[in-house]
């Protein structure tokens, strides 16, 4: 599963982010055909990190930062890495901005979905297990 989103969403361009209620963010991508892909991040403890400088997280309140990430439309995604042992993903930036998501078992229940995929607003897949299986 890891390797398939990994190759799903490497390559494709920030278009946009938003944070939500809770510790919910979203970030938005297009591939190199057009097509439109969201990743939904809840069911884990996240940060948007810039370097070594965290810009935006899961225990952050508000949108007020969300300035800061501007700089980062149109980046490319450079690479999507796993630590399964961990349930720990990390989505990195041409720019250098850096998203990265981890299991939290004192929060959320352990193996529960870290985040979901979807293409063109239809479910894709989840991380770390998927629904379809």
């Amino acid at each position: 599963m890891s390797t398939r989103i990994s190759n799903l969403l490497t390559g494709c361009i920030l278009v946009g982010f938003k944070k939500g209620h809770g510790s919910f963010f979203e970030i938005l991508l297009v591939g190199n055909d057009g097509t439109r892909f969201a990743v939904w991040v809840y069911l884990c403890d996240w940060a948007m990190v810039d370097g070594d400088v965290e810009l935006l997280s899961s225990d952050i309140v508000g949108a007020g930062m969300l300035v800061d990430l501007t700089e980062h439309l149109r980046a490319k995604v450079d690479e999507v890495l796993f630590f399964d042992e961990d349930q720990e993903c990390h989505i990195s930036l041409s720019s250098g901005l850096r998203l990265e998501m981890w299991n939290n078992p004192i929060a959320y229940p352990a193996n529960e979905e870290m985040f979901n995929v979807f293409r063109e607003g239809a479910f894709l897949m989840s991380y770390p297990r998927d629904k379809n299986q």
